[in-house]
């Protein structure tokens, strides 16, 4: 099924992009997925600026995971005795003829395993203030994209998915629970959310995988652009281009060969994590691990990621006491390897953090290693799927540290989705 029959057939409530074109006039009902972003955004600035970290005060709109991050980062902002004031300013906007501030600059749809994704994009000029004692100690003042990723409840074909035994079935069938486990779960499960939030600044932020492409990118702004936009007020500055194009063409001949093997070697474990994982959302992976990775540089203890952590992550969490902000940007799959009993997926992320240090705040960037790992026969996890103690059959939430209140047993966390075994930094 190709793009367009996948739109005609599923895609009557989207507005659908692909590559810039717009395959058809954007939809009335297309509105439910500004108006998901627009309140996803209010709860934040309101749950970050007002509200104390409260964990039996979630947000309605975004998944367990994500919203778990949100609150350690929340956590930490108050051990460190941090308020913030949002501001964003959107630019650049489209010419749908909605409220200023719901425009959008673009809107993707794609069908990702058995789900299907959105992905809103947003040309923003973020405006953060970090206030300790009524005192601005540091500010994010720049532009950027924001990427705002959404898993619809439904499958690819129009189903629903049981959150607990993963039966397929139209969500009329649901309305009273699984006919097939008799599990019973609140139908508002099933509403669209915000799984991920990509903020780009520069190439190190892009989820792509392309390195070769950005760095042709990269070579074009400063052998061609930036130069000629500072040609008018110091013409002598177009003597430099050919020197320019000489750095960029040794730098092509060095490193081109590199991203590209590097890109091949991405696409080859990812056919073969799709081939082990018939229906696999890597969008889905992928926001995970996002979530996994803020909640690693925002917890004061082990145990407050060791229902999705397997390792040693105590020295890690020591150097990242003083990290406020976390922004996961590009990864690269390095290897994926399966034995009797589990899968292993071995990959490269960069991870952008703001640092408090004190009387001001510092960037860094550095590249983590993530080694993960998920029983072969798992139980396959969607958005909404809840998790469930092995022992008492209850509802397990991850604020709660993944432990079951009633029993006390720790979640089985890699029978519905990938856990941390190793990690490491690399740069």
């Amino acid at each position: 099924m190709n793009l367009q029959e996948f739109y005609n057939k599923y895609g009557r409530d989207l507005d659908f992009i692909v590559d810039g074109k717009s395959l058809t006039q954007p939809k009335a009902d297309c509105l439910h997925l500004y108006d998901l972003v627009w309140h996803y955004k209010n709860q934040m600035i309101h749950w970050f600026d007002r509200l104390p970290a409260d964990q039996e005060n979630p947000m309605s709109c975004v998944t367990q995971e994500h919203w778990y991050s949100m609150y350690l980062e929340k956590k930490r902002l108050e051990k460190r005795r941090l308020h913030t004031h949002h501001k964003s300013y959107f630019i650049n906007p489209t010419d749908y003829k909605y409220r200023q501030d719901k425009r959008v600059t673009e809107i993707k749809y794609y069908s990702d395993g058995r789900y299907v994704v959105n992905k809103l994009t947003q040309k923003t000029w973020l405006d953060i203030r970090y206030i300790r004692d009524n005192v601005i100690v540091g500010k994010l003042d720049k532009k950027c994209e924001v990427d705002y990723y959404i898993m619809r409840s439904s499958t690819a074909n129009g189903m629903y998915l049981c959150p607990n035994c993963g039966a397929e079935m139209p969500l009329d069938k649901l309305l009273d629970g699984c006919d097939y486990c008799n599990s019973k779960f609140d139908i508002s499960a099933y509403n669209d959310k915000v799984i991920s939030v990509a903020r780009v600044f520069n190439r190190h932020d892009i989820r792509s995988n392309e390195g070769y492409i950005n760095f042709w990118s990269e070579a074009f702004k400063y052998s061609f652009a930036i130069p000629l936009s500072y040609m008018k007020y110091f013409p002598p500055l177009l003597l430099l281009m050919p020197l320019a194009l000489l750095i960029t063409g040794i730098m092509a001949a060095v490193k081109i060969p590199e991203l590209k093997q590097e890109h091949s070697v991405h696409n080859h474990f990812l056919h073969q994590i799709r081939c082990a994982n018939p229906g696999i959302s890597m969008e889905e992976l992928i926001s995970s691990l996002d979530s996994k990775l803020k909640s690693i540089h925002f917890a004061d203890h082990p145990q407050d990621v060791a229902a999705f952590v397997k390792c040693d992550i105590a020295p890690y969490l020591m150097s990242n006491q003083s990290v406020i902000r976390c922004e996961p940007g590009r990864f690269m799959i390095k290897d994926y390897r399966t034995d009797n009993q589990f899968q292993y997926v071995t990959l490269h992320r960069s991870v952008r953090v703001l640092v408090d240090c004190g009387n001001t705040l510092k960037e860094d960037l550095k590249i983590v290693q993530v080694t993960l790992a998920k029983q072969r026969d798992y139980k396959h996890k969607s958005d909404i799927s809840m998790f469930t103690c092995q022992h008492c059959g209850a509802t397990i939430s991850l604020t709660e540290g993944g432990v079951c209140k009633y029993c006390g047993t720790m979640m089985d966390y890699d029978a519905y989705d990938w856990v941390i075994i190793d990690y490491k930094f690399v740069k």
